[in-house]
């Protein structure tokens, strides 16, 4: 009899662990503007309780936020409906960016549509329901370039105090970093004016991704005026970092050929992995050493730039998995979305759906992927749009299955954790 109830408890023990972390939406994905009308995902993240929050725009050109289960369905327990699709309180246009701070509050950066004049930079922060935090700024929102001239926030990253780092362009088309304390001031210890907004010394045309390192020392990626890669790095009061590549920047496309680069991410090892389109419009990926210098032990050049053997046209975003393996997703140049693994000496990592990468747009009908995270089963969450112009979210298991609640995924997640070592009653 204890046999017959231990054997149950563990049956039924597996079989919420795989209602929880297998089958994504049954098919893997959620590629329609239904509910939430998206016309296209720019940025995921996880919060603590693995919940997948997305952030975009509406077909009617409103800023987006989005929560799903970690079962891909939306979930409702924030705002009521799991979505927040209109312009109000804030005047949003477009979400780019979003992150969760130490108290599960959610942020997100974007632009307005500010009628009849530039566009501006947009923060605002929700409180883990969806409702709007008068906390912050006391409306919940700053959303006037008057004092940093934004025109535009492309991405946040929350430091050690949950002050709010975020990067964009200025109304000059110059490359904007500006940093907020918690309670929505700008951080007047940052550079004295709480941003940096001029193209000097690194030229810089646009920032599109930020990543704070081990140090509190902030990264930043973009472009210059002479559309050439740019990689820059900052102290924490906001002065350039001379201890990067001498001058506190890398600026140039020799070697990678690099036109842009739109994002980055920092390896266990305080490596700086960027990823963007060359002027050859080719993926690439670029590793450079923490003092500034190219990683020759990447691909023996630092880099990859040709779109052989994925066909990639651009790689929008990069993250890490837990044994270094990267992870890139973009568009190809049929138009399709990508995702591609290469190994941490920069081969294209065959063990990934057998290729190393995924560059058709079946089953999801995926145009472009703009960004791409982890869960904590390292299940590969992308998210961006499709042909017919909707949001599109997709999860993959590690090797390159689509997480699917097919016979075969499931085969897949007892094999994932057989290999991990954990016993199947104690899944997790």
């Amino acid at each position: 009899m204890k046999k017959y109830i231990l054997t149950l408890f563990f049956i039924t023990l597996l079989s919420a662990k795989l209602e929880a972390f297998f089958g994504f939406n049954t098919n893997g994905y959620v590629n329609a503007d239904q509910p939430t009308d998206s016309n296209f995902y720019h940025d995921v993240t996880i919060d603590s309780n693995g919940k997948i929050i997305v952030v975009g725009t509406t077909d009617s050109a409103n800023g987006l936020i989005a929560r799903y289960n970690t079962d891909g369905t939306i979930d409702t327990t924030f705002n009521t409906t799991g979505y927040i699709n209109t312009d109000n309180p804030a005047n949003s246009k477009f979400y780019f960016g979003v992150a969760t701070d130490s108290n599960g509050k959610i942020v997100v950066v974007g632009t307005t549509d500010a009628i009849g004049i530039d566009n501006e930079g947009i923060i605002i922060r929700y409180e883990n329901d969806g409702t709007i935090d008068t906390t912050f700024n006391t409306t919940g929102y700053v959303n006037a370039e008057v004092l940093t001239k934004s025109q535009i926030y492309y991405s946040v990253a929350l430091d050690s105090s949950d002050r709010i780092v975020t990067v964009g362009a200025t109304d000059d088309s110059d490359g904007l970093i500006a940093r907020y304390t918690s309670a929505g001031a700008l951080d007047i210890t940052f550079n004295t004016t709480g941003s940096v907004s001029t193209d000097l010394p690194a030229d810089s045309f646009i920032y599109y991704d930020v990543a704070i390192d081990s140090n509190n020392k902030i990264v930043v990626v973009g472009g210059t005026d002479s559309l050439e890669g740019l990689i820059a790095r900052y102290n924490t009061d906001g002065t350039i970092d001379t201890t990067f590549n001498v001058t506190g920047y890398v600026k140039t496309e020799g070697g990678t050929d690099s036109k842009f680069y739109y994002d980055v991410a920092i390896d266990g090892n305080g490596k700086i992995i960027v990823v963007g389109t060359t002027n050859a419009d080719n993926g690439v990926i670029a590793r450079y050493n923490s003092d500034g210098t190219i990683d020759t032990t990447f691909n023996t050049t630092g880099y990859v730039n040709t779109d052989a053997p994925a066909d990639s046209k651009i790689y929008y975003g990069v993250t890490i998995d837990s044994s270094g393996k990267i992870i890139v997703v973009g568009s190809t140049d049929a138009d399709d979305g990508i995702i591609a693994r290469y190994n941490s000496d920069g081969t294209i990592d065959t063990t990934f759906n057998t290729t190393g990468y995924i560059n058709t747009d079946a089953p999801a009908d995926s145009k472009i992927y703009y960004s791409v995270i982890l869960d904590e089963s390292e299940h590969i969450i992308a998210v961006g749009t499709t042909d017919a112009t909707d949001g599109l979210i997709i999860r993959y298991l590690a090797d390159g299955v689509l997480d699917t609640s097919t016979a075969e995924t499931i085969a897949h997640f007892v094999s994932h954790y057989q290999t991990l070592g954990k016993p199947l009653g104690l899944l997790g």
